[in-house]
């Protein structure tokens, strides 16, 4: 596939196919992926529109994003930081990432009928009893559930970036991952996660997965029918995941507005 920029819209052709010509302001979300041939001016194209752009290999490895430069809001930017940093804050954001974990976490677990439910709805759920219960919904080839679930986790965190560039908050500042870089996407990801792992298991469901993937260099990589598929899923579930992402995002504002400030 080779995709060119072409004034306000998008020349793509695939193969020795006629070429076709989409407006970008069609586009509300990029994540690129595979053999795709393209220009600088694709990717200020949408940068240039606040859309960002995503990069994953075919091993399920986000390998970057690219946003476009925008004017912060610093008051709200300086609420964000007292927030997150501000130790008096700090511990109140954390424990409430870890309820929203174990909320989602729970959710999952009824939702696939887990026969231990009742168990950890009374004494807890640990992390530990997540990914053992988890276990036992998925094959034992961690390699392949590494890539479909690293794969789904990427478009999981170009949605949560889109979004959260909406919101005006800070992409980078986040609190669990505050020395990274889209460390406040990489913290919803992880209160999310078990979304990601919904996917994953709903994949493993096929009667026939391994034809979606084939060995490279002595590993396990996606083809392209395997990324169309876990693209289509995606997007069936993608309402329900945003409205999820939009209320840990209003989560945040409502604490941000409680701030003795």
């Amino acid at each position: 596939m080779t995709i060119q920029r072409d004034g306000p819209s998008l020349w793509i052709m695939v193969g020795n196919k006629a070429g076709r010509r989409v407006p970008a302001r069609l586009i509300s979300r990029v994540i690129i992926t595979g053999n795709v041939k393209l220009d600088s001016g694709v990717i200020t194209l949408f940068t240039e529109n606040g859309v960002p752009v995503t990069f994953l290999n075919r091993r399920g490895d986000i390998l970057g994003t690219a946003l476009g430069v925008v004017n912060p809001d610093w008051r709200l930017k300086e609420r964000q930081t007292i927030l997150f940093v501000n130790s008096v804050y700090r511990g109140r954001v954390l424990n409430w990432i870890t309820a929203k974990r174990r909320n989602s976490q729970i959710q999952l677990l009824k939702d696939l009928a887990c026969k231990d439910i009742e168990l950890f709805l009374s004494k807890g759920l640990r992390e530990k009893d997540f990914k053992k219960a988890i276990s036992g919904y998925l094959p034992e080839d961690e390699h392949a559930v590494r890539i479909i679930a690293g794969t789904i986790k990427g478009m999981t965190y170009e949605l949560i970036t889109t979004c959260l560039l909406t919101s005006d908050l800070d992409p980078h500042l986040g609190v669990l991952y505050r020395r990274y870089n889209m460390g406040l996407v990489r913290d919803l990801c992880y209160i999310i996660e078990a979304e990601t792992v919904r996917q994953t298991v709903q994949f493993f469901r096929l009667k026939r997965w391994d034809v979606y993937l084939e060995g490279q260099n002595g590993e396990w990589a996606l083809k392209p029918a395997g990324i169309k598929s876990i693209a289509m899923r995606f997007e069936s579930h993608q309402k329900r995941v945003q409205e999820i992402i939009g209320c840990l995002i209003d989560d945040i504002f409502q604490l941000m507005r409680e701030l003795a400030i």
